[in-house]
């Protein structure tokens, strides 16, 4: 048991310059008025307890107790207390900065960073969270499930969609999960929240381009817009993926499209098969320059700085749905119809159905659409066309009445 004691006051020796205890007129010490403590803490390094205005005994006995408290924390048997665990102290956005720095350093899948897109997003929706339950501190967050649910339900009745209500929560969950695995938060405070299901809607899912409308779209518009249409239809390649390309990934003569692992969405190395007149297509389009023209054009125009890589391949806007809804206007297309919407991502869409068609071999589907598991191809892509069901429900009637 260590024994608390008064410390002397000190005063500095004018020969020697060092400090010494301070002496009265009869040569004895002058002590503070405070008793202190050594105390042990439980992560075995040593702290000095200081208790003003008890006396003796009773600093004593507060030294004791706290040492008792100490032991048991070593021990295990109870655990570290708030106010002597800093990092439940941390303020909310030093905790969301060390979130977001995780993330773009290996958050994403397989461990891979995050896109800034992303992080972006996240961000964005952790700073409406800090301003929506009003956080300071990291341990705000506990016990706020009721006040979580409030503010969701409020993006609902503001109109927002669940799937828009959902992401909110998954920056927030996400957070909490983070957190929790870091040791600022004891327990995560989000456990027992219920997520909406993503009703699908005609305008939040997507259709499938019909033969008539991709040949519009593919004939009647600018060559450097034809290309990359056709080039997203032709590969399933998304808007990030055709914006990496630049005439070193093109292998004209065995038609094939390398995408490399940081433009890749899953982070995998691909080498896409391409129609061979398509990749003709592409070489020729590259050689004459137009991307590269376009390119400068758009930030002479806009006065704004997209960022392309040099020698691009093809010229992909920032915003590609502004440029599809412009031609779909222009072609007298319907960008809503009671089968959903049409937007770029559709040419993603279109392809993954035609090697539905074209094939029956659902491995070289999967691997085509460079999807992990076929139940993304078929659950999430798949389209079923009205003329195509009736066709089969013909062919099975005539089977079922033996002709």
């Amino acid at each position: 048991m260590r024994a608390v004691y008064l410390q002397p006051k000190m005063v500095k020796d004018p020969i020697s310059g060092k400090m010494v205890p301070k002496r009265n007129d009869k040569g004895e010490i002058e002590y503070l008025p405070d008793y202190h403590g050594k105390l042990g803490l439980a992560d075995g390094s040593m702290t000095t307890r200081r208790f003003p205005g008890l006396s003796k005994r009773q600093a004593q006995e507060a030294l004791n107790e706290e040492q008792a408290e100490q032991n048991q924390i070593r021990r295990g048997d109870i655990r570290l207390p708030d106010k002597f665990n800093k990092q439940l102290n941390l303020p909310y956005p030093e905790v969301v900065d060390k979130f977001i720095r995780q993330g773009r350093s290996n958050g994403g899948r397989n461990r891979n960073p995050w896109s800034e897109k992303v992080a972006a997003t996240h961000i964005r929706h952790l700073s409406w969270w800090q301003k929506e339950l009003q956080l300071d501190k990291i341990t705000d967050l506990i016990d706020r499930l009721a006040d979580v649910e409030d503010a969701l339900l409020d993006l609902v009745e503001a109109g927002k969609s669940p799937k828009t209500r959902n992401d909110y929560l998954n920056s927030l969950h996400a957070f909490c999960t983070y957190a929790k695995s870091r040791k600022f938060l004891r327990e995560h405070p989000l456990t027992d929240i219920e997520w909406l299901p993503n009703k699908p809607s005609k305008s939040n899912t997507r259709r499938d381009f019909t033969d008539e409308e991709y040949g519009k779209l593919v004939r009647d518009t600018p060559l450097y817009r034809r290309i990359a249409y056709e080039t997203a239809a032709s590969t399933g390649f998304r808007r990030g993926e055709l914006a990496s390309l630049t005439l070193k990934h093109l292998h004209v003569e065995e038609g094939v499209l390398d995408l490399h692992e940081e433009d890749d969405k899953a982070r995998v190395e691909r080498h896409q098969p391409i129609p061979l007149d398509l990749a003709r297509k592409l070489y020729e389009f590259n050689k004459s320059g137009e991307a590269l023209r376009q390119y400068e054009r758009c930030n002479a125009r806009y006065d704004a700085n997209m960022v392309y890589p040099e020698k691009p391949l093809l010229f992909i806007p920032e915003h590609t749905a502004r440029m599809l809804d412009d031609d779909m206007v222009r072609l007298g297309i319907d960008k809503l119809t009671d089968e959903g919407k049409l937007d770029f991502h559709c040419f993603r869409v279109h392809y993954i159905n035609k090697l539905i068609e074209a094939t029956d071999n659902i491995k070289v589907i999967q691997e085509l659409a460079r999807h992990s598991d076929i139940r993304i191809t078929m659950k999430v892509y798949a389209r079923v066309k009205k003329a195509s069901a009736q066709a089969t429900v013909e062919d099975a009637y005539r089977l079922i009445q033996g002709r």
